[in-house]
């Protein structure tokens, strides 16, 4: 029977850790581990989950010094975990289908050569009643190769990878040498790699969490994360060129598409906030030009839709 670590790298988060504890040790598949990578909390994040030492399927480790998130997640799935598969679960989040690592094992054994396989996921906005569900149809097995060409930078993309629901081959995973650069998309970058060595399995159930709350808003906003978090995409891109998979065009095409649709992504937030973030806007448009000038259409594209909703919403109100 595979082993399935479910891997929760944590720090400071003692008021949302053990729901997402709870959560993995609720999954009713039997071989399941569960472990809490503690990055040198200073809080109480120890006394929030002891209750659960006594199972056996639990383990807790605290690391000496903060390792950085993509550090503390490294250590957690290569020194920490031992199963054959393993899912990263962040402490703010939680799994909400009890049946989804039995639903994903079975996926796996069922077919051939799938080395990853995720699901739908629910966003909740902390202290509110508001939530949104991911809206993927996709099919239960896809080619993994296909699944990496019609990847979307998205928030709730159809065609995407949510790290919550995110069980990949562990062997792989270590093999690629995963969660090395810290960039803020580290699972993205992981999980593309991942895609090309087979198939991917989907399910189609909301199967997790994903809180938004206070200690999780604009993590993304830095300028030189965003530009340093592009490697998500370029790394992924070397390793298929290097593998000979595709044709140059047809990845450099895709490579494109990535670095617009991300920039996109942060054009749109932060033209939310409207002239507060105006400096912001003036500066990212000058690097992304100058880095990138292939992304210039993403800056028309953004500002017409913007453009044309605010003459929509003056005629509506008239």
């Amino acid at each position: 029977m595979l082993k399935v670590s479910i891997i929760i790298p944590t720090f400071n988060r003692e008021n949302y850790l053990y729901h997402a504890v709870e959560s993995a040790l609720n999954q009713d598949y039997p071989n399941v581990e569960v472990i809490v990578s503690d990055n040198a909390s200073t809080d109480n994040t120890e006394e929030s989950i002891n209750k659960y030492f006594a199972d056996s399927r639990f383990k807790y480790f605290r690391n000496e010094k903060n390792l950085g998130m993509v550090g503390n997640q490294r250590r957690g799935l290569f020194e920490y975990a031992c199963g054959d598969w393993g899912l990263v679960l962040d402490s703010d989040d939680y799994l909400c289908d009890n049946s989804y690592i039995s639903k994903a094992v079975k996926l796996i054994e069922e077919n051939k050569n799938v080395v990853l396989v995720h699901a739908n996921f629910r966003i909740k906005y902390e202290g509110t009643a508001k939530f949104k569900d991911s809206d993927k149809q996709l099919e239960r097995i896809v080619p993994g190769r296909w699944m990496f060409l019609n990847y979307k930078y998205a928030v709730l993309g159809r065609v995407n990878y949510d790290k919550l629901t995110v069980l990949f081959n562990r062997r792989i995973a270590m093999e690629l040498d995963i969660f090395k650069e810290d960039i803020l998309s580290s699972d993205r970058e992981a999980f593309l790699k991942i895609s090309i060595e087979g198939n991917v399995g989907f399910v189609s159930d909301v199967v997790a969490v994903y809180r938004v709350h206070s200690s999780n808003l604009g993590k993304s906003a830095d300028m030189d994360d965003f530009f340093k978090n592009i490697k998500a995409t370029l790394i992924p891109y070397e390793f298929a060129r290097q593998k000979g998979i595709f044709e140059e065009k047809q990845l450099e095409k895709w490579k494109r598409r990535m670095i617009r649709e991300a920039a996109e992504v942060v054009l749109t937030g932060n033209l939310v906030n409207g002239v507060s973030r105006l400096g912001f806007l003036k500066a990212f448009i000058r690097r992304l030009l100058k880095e990138y000038p292939f992304a210039g259409i993403t800056m028309f594209k953004v500002f017409r839709l913007r453009i044309l909703g605010k003459i929509l919403f003056r005629s509506i109100k008239w």
